[in-house]
């Protein structure tokens, strides 16, 4: 079955909503420039009350270790999202899991992900303005018989309840990441939209 992130969480009712409605991992944003930015200690809050099971995800974009190894800690991070121009052998410091971030303008972007020994790869849009949160989608095509070498995919980059179940068909992801397009407004999550996005996916899940 295909997992759901669900990121840019920056408040209680959010994680839990979405949480309740099969969320496996919710994504908190620490980049200061983000309109989701949520601080180490508020992210620990939102942490403390959710269930068992549910991963949490911390993003970081060109941020110092030692920040990230703060954040992990005092958030109980289960996987940090790396977002920028992080090296292989910066990534290499961070404790625990990692998720490299690969920001795809053509296929020639693909060849990143063979530069860092990470468990998990997310694959998102690119652009010249911002390291995520576009709500562009990029060519899933570009996909078709690339090896990921063992790495489990979080497809980003667009993804709505319009579209999803086509992304899921397409790709076959591990997991599927969806921020803007589940949301009322920057940082406020649609209950209405988490569950049409969740409802799309176990349909196309449901025709493996």
């Amino acid at each position: 079955m295909t997992e759901v992130k669900v990121c840019g969480i920056t408040n209680t009712d959010d994680a839990l909503m979405a949480a309740d409605a099969g969320a496996s991992v919710l994504g908190f944003i620490f980049f200061p420039e983000s309109g989701r930015h949520v601080e180490p200690a508020a992210a620990a809050a939102i942490a403390r009350e959710l269930p068992p099971g549910v991963m949490k995800a911390g993003v970081f974009v060109n941020q110092d270790i030692d920040f990230v190894r703060r954040a992990v800690d005092e958030a109980g991070l289960d996987i940090v999202q790396v977002h920028g121009d992080e090296t292989p052998q910066f990534c290499r410091e961070i404790p625990g899991k990692y998720m490299r971030a690969v920001r795809v303008k053509g296929s020639e972007s693909l060849a990143q992900v063979d530069m860092y020994d990470s468990e998990f790869v997310l694959l998102d849009t690119f652009s010249e303005r911002r390291f995520g949160g576009t709500g562009e989608s990029f060519d899933w095509g570009l996909l078709r018989g690339f090896d990921l070498g063992g790495r489990r995919l979080f497809l980003s980059g667009g993804l709505n309840p319009g579209n999803v179940a086509d992304a899921v068909r397409a790709v076959r992801p591990y997991a599927v990441d969806v921020c803007s397009g589940v949301e009322k407004k920057t940082g406020i999550k649609d209950p209405d939209k988490v569950k049409r996005f969740m409802e799309e996916v176990r349909f196309a899940d449901g025709e493996r």
